[in-house]
């Protein structure tokens, strides 16, 4: 059974939003600090540019699988630790030569649909 996990280093508004209306099965992101119903300013860091990677452990044991049964799918810099520990990296609309280069597969297209194909093979 296929599993589609958000990791963003965004706010959780709006990667919650996102969970939502496209029925993700879960998202891991950053959260807004609130204290007698305000904003402190203040940020829950879950998921920074640089820990993708070691985010990845908690999601393995949320869905008791292991690296070798996951894909990552993304465009920047923060995606290439992950690339590196799942059995497929897809770059999708790569921003840089980097993140192509430490890719797996490279989808350009218009249409996230375009990388089932990839992921259905493994």
């Amino acid at each position: 059974m296929l599993k589609v996990v958000l990791l963003s280093a965004g706010l959780s508004l709006l990667s919650e939003k996102i969970e939502r209306e496209l029925s993700i099965d879960y998202s891991l992101s950053n959260e807004l600090i609130v204290k007698d119903n305000f904003l402190t300013g203040e940020v829950k860091v879950n998921v920074s540019l640089n820990n993708k990677d070691k985010v990845l452990n908690h999601v393995l044991r949320r869905f008791s699988v292991k690296s070798d049964e996951c894909c990552a799918v993304g465009d920047d810099e923060s995606l290439i630790s992950l690339f590196k520990k799942v059995a497929l990296g897809i770059a999708f609309n790569p921003c840089s030569d980097e993140v192509e280069k430490n890719a797996d597969i490279v989808v350009k297209s218009k249409n996230l649909r375009d990388i089932l194909p990839h992921i259905l093979k493994k």
